[in-house]
């Protein structure tokens, strides 16, 4: 079965043009330093984190970011949200998509529901750098849903494995960045009531994406 019909798809594979890859690329330099190989997808396994309170929460907070690191640019996914990663990015060949979709499927399809994977909350504001040390991300820590979304990681790692691909980091930090720069970034301080308003966020997911290329692949989370 074509991955076209196994999953919903966001946007078509099939109707993109080599000049939207051309224009994904150039977005991804933007944030990272692996070079464009023809012929080579990148491709993310993601959880979408849609929060109208965190999104208020964020706005309320990046400008303070921002007066320190004034090169600080918003960062968001396709789909506009920001989001956490359950992979680290991947490279396929086109011939590879339709088998690795597929595989993803299954996996997900096949996740024993467990509460406290549909909600999770967050402790605070931290930084990270990419494996290259090029770029800084502001990003807001998991605290509750960390350890289902660890299970999730160690259910996907085969599959990423079977691709010749990296697994995900060993003891991952989950965190979702909202923020980016080609420099360090240095936090202000944040009020007591700043954070305790971050605590009381929570936000609940029903859902995993696959990124391809510019493509979007949309996986439900089972509910029983």
């Amino acid at each position: 079965m074509s991955w076209k019909m196994a999953s919903k798809i966001l946007v078509d594979y099939e109707s993109s043009s080599d000049d939207d890859q051309q224009t994904l690329e150039t977005t991804i330099k933007r944030i990272r330093t692996v070079e464009h190989i023809p012929g080579n997808w990148a491709t993310l396994i993601y959880i979408p984190i849609v929060s109208d309170n965190l999104e208020k929460w964020i706005i309320s907070i990046f400008e303070k970011i921002k007066l320190k690191n004034p090169t600080l640019q918003k960062l968001e996914d396709m789909d506009g949200n920001i989001h956490i990663s359950l992979c680290r990015t991947a490279y396929l060949k086109e011939y590879q998509i339709d088998r690795f979709v597929q595989s993803v499927t299954s996996k997900v399809n096949s996740f024993d529901f467990m509460n406290d994977l549909s909600q999770i909350s967050f402790s605070k504001v931290s930084i990270y750098q990419n494996d290259e040390k090029t770029r800084s991300f502001a990003a807001v820590d998991v605290h509750a849903g960390a350890t289902a979304l660890k299970w999730m990681v160690e259910q996907l790692n085969p599959i990423l494995l079977e691709f010749n691909q990296q697994s995900f980091y060993s003891d991952p930090k989950f965190h979702a960045s909202f923020g980016w720069t080609t420099f360090d970034i240095r936090l202000p301080h944040f009020s007591p009531d700043e954070l305790t308003s971050l605590h009381k966020i929570c936000c609940f997911i029903s859902r995993i994406h696959i990124r391809v290329g510019n493509r979007v692949i949309q996986l439900d989370l089972p509910t029983s």
